[in-house]
């Protein structure tokens, strides 16, 4: 018997070991992910041109409602998988087009680019396009990057992205994490902002309910900031978040890979983050000016 029971001894044994290892892992082994398990996702393209917003929508938004148009009729891309929606006809006269649009802000004029450490000519530049989710990824060329126009230079501002994907979310701002216990971050905190297409919001101001990309792409909505910008030494971008009670907590921005999709999240509590998430490599943000 002495046999017998050492060995139900060292199954114990091993189980027990098995389960406090197990109770320790990353939660990204047990499929905690920063954006949320949505089925259905809105295509972005969907939301390409303001002009295909409805009065209603554009009211829900903010925006100013359309002028009625006469005499012909324009291009519209369905939305939400509308396949009743009538296709163009190419033979139809073309509309009148509409006058260019003032500078949103002015300032210097350039692109991103995205580094692991200190910048290099091979690394690549933040993309003018959005994953399915609605967040910023890279792109290795020039021509794929996101136009930006820094709108300050000093203490935190907005940034203008002049060709992003969607006309009416022109800046590149944070939208407050899915998986958040709140809008506020902190150094203890695992709270996080997508880098994403926002509204514009005010300097100083703490989230605030507005229209984003990420909101968008998931149904799912999301308060925003847009200035969180500063510019550093070597013009190096650093992130910053405005909590409820109106301190700035400073982040860091995090590369976030899911297979072939690449985005960037920013935290200020990027211990906690971790250990929400599992590892996730510290990047920068370095803006070069064109």
């Amino acid at each position: 018997m002495a046999p017998l029971t050492m060995l139900l001894k060292t199954l114990i044994t091993a189980s027990f070991v098995a389960f406090s290892s197990a109770s320790h892992l990353p939660r990204s082994n047990l499929q905690v992910s920063p954006n949320p398990p949505c089925k259905s996702l809105t295509p972005l393209a969907a939301y390409a041109n303001d002009g295909n917003l409805t009065n209603a929508e554009r009211m829900k938004r903010g925006l100013a409602l359309k002028k009625p148009r006469f005499g012909g009729r324009t291009c519209s891309t369905p939305r939400r998988q509308d396949t009743s929606a009538t296709p163009c006809n190419p033979h139809l006269p073309l509309q009148t087009p509409e006058p260019t649009p003032e500078p949103l802000c002015t300032g210097r004029t350039g692109v991103i680019r995205a580094h692991a450490g200190n910048p290099s000519p091979g690394d690549p530049f933040l993309s003018k396009t959005m994953n399915a989710f609605g967040e910023y990824g890279t792109t290795s060329s020039l021509s794929g990057a996101l136009t930006v126009t820094l709108c300050g230079d000093s203490g935190a501002f907005s940034i203008w992205g002049t060709n992003g994907p969607i006309s009416d979310l022109p800046f590149l701002g944070g939208i407050s994490g899915a998986v958040n216990s709140n809008d506020n971050m902190s150094p203890s905190s695992y709270n996080y902002a997508y880098v994403g297409a926002t509204v514009q919001t005010a300097n100083g101001s703490p989230a605030v309910s507005g229209d984003n990309s990420f909101s968008r792409a998931t149904g799912n909505s999301r308060k925003i900031e847009s200035a969180i910008w500063s510019l550093g030494s070597n013009d190096q971008l650093t992130t910053s978040w405005v909590n409820s009670n109106g301190r700035e907590v400073n982040g860091v921005i995090v590369h976030v890979v899911s297979g072939t999709d690449d985005s960037f999240v920013f935290t200020a509590g990027y211990s906690s983050y971790v250990d929400m998430f599992g590892p996730s490599p510290i990047w920068n943000f370095s803006f070069e000016e064109l």
